[in-house]
C-alpha cells in the first residue's frame, strides 16, 4: 500500500520476525519508489526490539547524512575562521 502526498508516496511496510507481524509507514516519501504493491524489499530492525524498523537501503539515509555532513562544515568553518565574539 502507498500512501500518497501530492506527488509523493510513502510506501507501507510489513515484515514478519519470529512469527510475530509488525507494519510500518516508511521513514520518507517519494516519487521514485519503483517496487510495487506485494514486492519484497529488505528491511533492517532493531533485534531487542523488532518494532522499530526501517527499509534498508540508501534513500533512508539520505537526510541524515546530508545533516551530518552540513554539521561537519559548520564545525569545520569555525575552526578555519572562528567567528569573534
Amino acid at each position: 500500500m502507498l500512501k500518497k502526498y501530492e506527488n509523493a508516496y510513502r510506501p507501507k511496510v510489513e515484515y514478519t520476525v519470529d512469527g510475530q507481524k509488525y507494519t510500518f509507514w516508511a521513514s520518507s516519501a517519494g516519487s521514485g519508489y519503483k517496487d510495487k504493491v506485494g514486492s519484497k524489499v529488505k528491511v533492517n530492525y532493531d533485534p531487542r526490539n523488532p518494532s522499530k524498523a526501517w527499509l534498508a537501503g540508501k534513500k533512508e539515509l539520505l537526510f541524515p547524512a546530508i545533516m551530518g555532513i552540513y554539521g561537519l562544515i559548520a564545525i569545520a568553518l569555525e575552526f578555519i575562521a572562528p567567528s569573534k565574539r
